[in-house]
């Protein structure tokens, strides 16, 4: 059997949470936060403060994606994994393939984001489908650090 685990959180989680969530299952990775006005692309550990003042964002390592979106004062969240899952969230499915993909960044003349994206040197993009298995379909698509 697998170790993917697709999980969601069973009632939106306070900030605390997610911060200890990110913390816990993307120890060294990067954020993508996401504004009205803009987006950032930064380290977990350059720009963890900003993490509150954003209403969605993922948060993802060569392993595992974390998302989030803000519901009032609180966050959904959603954690793709290939290395299992957290005892905090509520699996989704039951059993999941994934399929890594290399993955190609948009050039900063890209018009499809409020503000051209900066990807550090540093950072080698990726993608990984999850596959439902019981189905075949693929139902997300998460980023991954190569």
């Amino acid at each position: 059997m697998s170790k993917a685990y697709v999980g969601v959180s069973s009632a939106p989680v306070e900030l605390e949470t997610l911060q200890q969530l990110i913390n816990d299952c993307i120890e060294e990775g990067w954020l993508f936060l996401r504004w009205p006005h803009k987006v950032l692309l930064e380290s977990v550990k350059e720009s963890f403060e900003l993490i509150s003042s954003c209403k969605e964002g993922q948060a993802f390592n060569n392993t595992r994606e974390l998302r989030w979106r803000k519901q009032g004062a609180r966050y959904e969240i959603l954690l793709l994994s290939e290395e299992g899952g957290d005892d905090r969230l509520s699996p989704l499915g039951k059993e999941w393939n994934t399929v890594p993909l290399e993955a190609k960044a948009y050039p900063e003349t890209e018009t499809r984001f409020p503000r051209s994206i900066s990807i550090p040197d540093s950072l080698n993009l990726g993608q990984r489908c999850f596959v439902d298995v019981e189905t075949a379909c693929v139902q997300f698509v998460a980023l991954r650090a190569m």
